[in-house]
């Protein structure tokens, strides 16, 4: 089963315009989130079209099937070009961008991690989840392997 076919459907059931705003995340405005603002503005038309506070909601907010988040998508790994609208209807530019962002932290994401150790789980879903419940978010991708496994058969 492929990184990238799981965590898709982990993420969003594969839906390429799911957005998922993250209330807790806009309220701490953690600082490497803050620090993409201006680069969030200049892609949304500078501050008089995309002011501080709607800048922060997209980079406070997942987006695609991947649902990686706004700050994500505007920084230098991802370097996502034009608005997080754009974003959303492409979907070469997602898989581009779940490319970049996972592979910057030595992930393959046309890797099959059917095999993967149960550390080596963990330590995926600590990278890509951050520090939320790590248990529940391998166990979702493990439920994703055999629902998506039991499908294929």
């Amino acid at each position: 089963m492929l990184l990238k076919d799981v965590i898709s459907y982990v993420e969003s059931k594969g839906n390429e315009k799911a957005m998922r705003f993250e209330p807790v995340t806009y309220l701490n405005k953690p600082l490497w989130i803050v620090n993409q603002i201006v680069k969030i503005q200049y892609q949304h038309g500078g501050p008089g079209m995309c002011d501080y506070d709607t800048a922060l909601a997209v980079g406070c907010t997942s987006y695609g099937k991947y649902q990686l988040l706004g700050a994500n998508l505007y920084g230098p790994v991802c370097a996502v070009p034009g608005t997080i609208f754009d974003f959303v209807n492409d979907q070469d530019e997602q898989e581009k961008a779940f490319s970049k962002f996972v592979s910057r932290a030595g992930y393959d994401p046309l890797a099959d991690i059917s095999g993967w150790t149960p550390d080596k789980f963990s330590e995926f879903a600590e990278f890509y989840n951050g520090p939320g419940n790590i248990v529940a978010y391998v166990e979702q991708m493990h439920n994703t392997i055999n629902t998506l496994q039991t499908k294929v058969l």
